[in-house]
């Protein structure tokens, strides 16, 4: 009878990609309200499209058997990968990055945002780079937007606009609103939607009375 083998190979664990970074979502609730109405905008905007995946908050691991190799984006969109719900998003195996990343600034967060992030974007690919301060209080001007070339960002002159997207940054004073380029539309809040939905609710049970009450007439 043979004793141990004492050349067993170790147990090796499988690699751990944490699935939060045990960080707040947002400093003040103006910069919660202001990522939510683009988290919002967008996956409304990309409803019915099975192939763009939009995300806000979670982390991308951007190395493979690298778990220290993340970063945690505001909001992106990916163009072209399957839209489906991701605990984390591993670029080596979606086999692309992110084409466009919003971070909402603060006061804690300007300088990592135009700083090392920003470099960090660039390096991984990352197409188009938006940063909105929506009570523009730390950026000057307070929406503003880069764009990948072969040198790195180049800073986006007048009202930044996503080409990727085909949606122009619009500044109003107190938030950043979406605006499809090609037909002025401003894309919704989350309040204006749920205003018009309550509205087509109330006209469609006006119209069911009448025509209940035009039945009634014709007996």
């Amino acid at each position: 009878m043979s004793g141990p083998d004492i050349y067993e190979r170790p147990l090796v664990l499988p690699v751990q990609y944490p699935e939060s970074d045990g960080m707040p979502l947002a400093e003040t609730d103006a910069h919660a309200t202001q990522m939510a109405e683009i988290f919002h905008a967008l996956r409304a905007r990309y409803h019915d499209r099975p192939d763009v995946y939009v995300a806000m908050d979670n982390i991308i691991y951007y190395e493979e058997g690298e778990p220290k190799k993340w970063v945690s984006p505001d909001l992106y969109v990916v163009l072209g990968i399957p839209k489906r719900l991701r605990r984390v998003y591993k670029m080596w195996e979606e086999g692309r990055p992110p084409d466009v990343v919003f971070e909402v600034s603060s006061k804690g967060t300007k300088a990592e945002d135009l700083g090392s992030k920003q470099g960090l974007y660039a390096y991984l690919g990352v197409s188009e780079y938006f940063l909105v301060d929506p009570l523009g209080e730390y950026l000057d001007p307070p929406v503003q937007g880069m764009r990948l070339g072969a040198d790195g960002y180049a800073r986006m002159i007048g009202e930044p606009v996503s080409e990727k997207l085909g949606l122009v940054l619009r500044h109003t004073g107190s938030e950043m609103r979406l605006v499809e380029r090609a037909t002025g539309r401003v894309l919704p809040t989350m309040m204006e939607d749920h205003v018009r939905a309550a509205r087509a609710e109330a006209a469609e049970r006006e119209v069911a009375l009448l025509k209940d009450e035009i039945e009634r007439l014709k007996r």
